[in-house]
């Protein structure tokens, strides 16, 4: 599983809001949720972790 879709699940299992996160940080919803066949660039990916509060290193395999 994709970086993507590792924190697209995190914020579904989370119950957070898609609309919100997109609405909050820019990134397109469409990468937001589970299934999803987008990829987040590189800044998009940092910046979802800085706004969820995790780290990055614990979204890897």
């Amino acid at each position: 599983m994709n970086a993507t879709k590792r924190l697209a699940n995190y914020i579904a299992q989370q119950h957070i809001s898609p609309e919100r996160v997109a609405k909050d940080t820019g990134v397109a919803m469409e990468k937001l949720v589970p299934e999803t066949d987008e990829i987040l660039k590189a800044d998009e990916f940092l910046e979802l972790c800085l706004y969820l509060g995790i780290r990055p290193e614990d979204m890897g395999e």
